[in-house]
């Protein structure tokens, strides 16, 4: 496996790269992978190591820094923590590294039944951190450790709709992939996918915000006048014709459909070749993690500018780890060096970022 160094990555762009999630807008900072094994934690322990000259906060979505994985029964690195660093555990931890560090509450959350406590480092430590399964409390977290004044809050979390990186109080994504998820191909299409949701423009003012707030079904909403249409379901699977023959009964000018579920590529063909004018109908979803769209679909409605979200996200890199447990590694020269011709933000190789400068 080749592990040279990175090529056209200057000192100065990495600088500039992790001075970019300092001022990341909410101080939060998701790391997501899109497959496991995708080497976030490795990426996670670069981060915190570059930088040592901020306060840190550590937080997870479950847990990470375990000895092996549960599922896959494989080795996982450790969690490494620089001094003046918070971050959140469990009471075995604590009693684990007690010598190295300071508890700074008792936190009113569990994780599988366990108490949280907040904790800081007063060394470097290599530990298992431990974080709630909700969304809602996680931020909560992340804004507990705001109030101690760190800088910025480093979350492991996860890529799906219903997962930390939807929140409104993340202000950025670094997304991790490697060969656990497939070959080089399939990994620059899943990069090159999750790039293009991050480009769906959040809907403006036009469409006022009382008509969508309490709107849990499908909705015809204006975009000039506080008006809207409620169908009778919510989800758009399996109500694809139902929906198109009473949008071929509506005056649907000026207006656009906002689905707040999922929307499946099946699902939009189906109302195109049902619905009238259904190409000049411009569709607003929650959040772009519900779309499951082709990248032929997806690019239409961008380049058309007939797509619109309540909710975006922010992509500030992707790493790559070209690594595989199960030995499927990849190029990683090879790999990081065709991401960037296909991406226009940083791509970090989470091996090569263990090297010096």
């Amino acid at each position: 496996m080749n592990r040279v160094k990175l090529k056209g990555q200057s000192a100065r762009a990495k600088s500039a790269f992790l001075q970019g999630l300092v001022d990341t807008e909410g101080k939060i900072v998701v790391i997501v992978g899109i497959s496991k094994n995708s080497g976030k934690t490795t990426l996670l322990n670069w981060l915190t190591d570059k930088l040592k000259d901020y306060q840190v906060g550590v937080l997870t979505t479950g847990r990470d820094g375990e000895e092996v994985d549960l599922v896959e029964n494989t080795p996982k690195p450790k969690v490494k923590l620089y001094p003046n660093t918070l971050f959140c555990c469990r009471t075995r931890e604590i009693d684990k590294h007690s010598p190295f560090l300071t508890i700074v509450e008792k936190l009113p959350y569990k994780a599988s039944g366990e108490t949280l406590w907040l904790v800081k480092t007063d060394s470097t430590v290599e530990v298992e951190i431990t974080g709630p399964p909700t969304v809602s409390t996680q931020i909560e977290i992340a804004k507990r450790m705001a109030e101690y004044g760190v800088d910025l809050v480093l979350i492991d979390g996860s890529i799906d709709r219903k997962a930390v990186s939807t929140s409104s109080m993340v202000g950025s994504l670094v997304v991790v992939g490697g060969p656990s998820f497939g070959n080089l191909t399939e990994i620059e299409r899943e990069f090159k996918r999750i790039y293009n949701l991050s480009k769906i423009p959040v809907i403006d003012e036009s469409v006022s915000t009382f008509q969508i707030n309490d709107l849990a079904n499908i909705a015809l909403l204006s975009r000039d006048t506080e008006k809207r249409y409620e169908f009778e379901f919510r989800t758009l699977l399996g109500h694809e014709k139902q929906l198109a023959k009473q949008l071929n009964e509506l005056d649907f000018e000026d207006s656009m459909l906002y689905i707040p579920t999922s929307i499946m590529e099946r699902s939009l063909l189906t109302l195109r070749s049902n619905t009238t004018n259904f190409d000049n109908l411009p569709l607003l979803t929650k959040h772009p993690f519900n779309l499951y769209l082709s990248d032929a679909s997806l690019s239409k409605l961008l380049n058309q500018k007939k797509l619109f979200a309540l909710n975006s996200f922010n992509v500030s890199a992707f790493a790559v780890n070209s690594f595989d447990p199960q030995g499927n590694h990849l190029d990683s020269e090879i790999l990081r060096e065709q991401l960037r011709r296909t991406l226009s933000v940083p791509v970090i190789d989470v091996f090569e970022a263990q090297l010096p400068n």
